[in-house]
This record gives C-alpha cells, structure tokens and sequence, in this order.
C-alpha cells in the first residue's frame, strides 16, 4: 500500500516547502498570489489572498512554515486571520 511516500518530492510552486499533508493540494492561485504579494510587501492585498487560500482549504501549518510570509509575522492580523483555520 502506498502511503504517500511518492510525493514527498511535490513542494510549494511558489515557495519550494513541502506540504504537511500530502493527500492535499499545496498551494493553489489564492496561495500562489498571497506568497507573491507578501514578497513584494503590498501585506493588505497579502493577507486578503492569504484568507482565501486559507478558505479553500489551505494548511495554516504550511502558512506557519513558508519563508514568503516572514513579513505579514509581525502584523497582529496574521495570527488573528489563521486562528479560526487551525485545528483543535
């Protein structure tokens, strides 16, 4: 049986991480968007598409992990936007 093994070489498009799950999509347009706009340092439009991934279904382990996000850390509403998305 396979369990997953075979995947442990998909990362990140964006930002080269491996995903936490790897029954799940990584990433996505929303991701995708969010990891550029944090880089750029535009962190409203960042954390708008950072809400999206997270609504359809985004890990906020993986946001946690992800290098492009190091910006948005210091700003109160990050933690405030992935506390509802994290697992009890």
């Amino acid at each position: 049986m396979a369990d997953g093994a075979d995947l442990r070489g998909v990362t990140c498009p964006s930002c080269k991480n491996p995903p936490t799950n790897y029954f799940v999509q990584v990433g996505g347009p929303a991701y995708d968007r969010a990891c550029e706009l944090a880089r750029k340092g535009d962190l409203d439009a960042a954390l708008g598409a950072l809400e999206e991934a997270l609504k359809a279904g985004t890990e906020p382990e993986l946001v946690d992990s992800d290098p492009a996000f190091k910006p948005l850390r210091r700003d109160p509403r990050f933690q405030a936007l992935l506390r509802p998305f994290r697992h009890a």
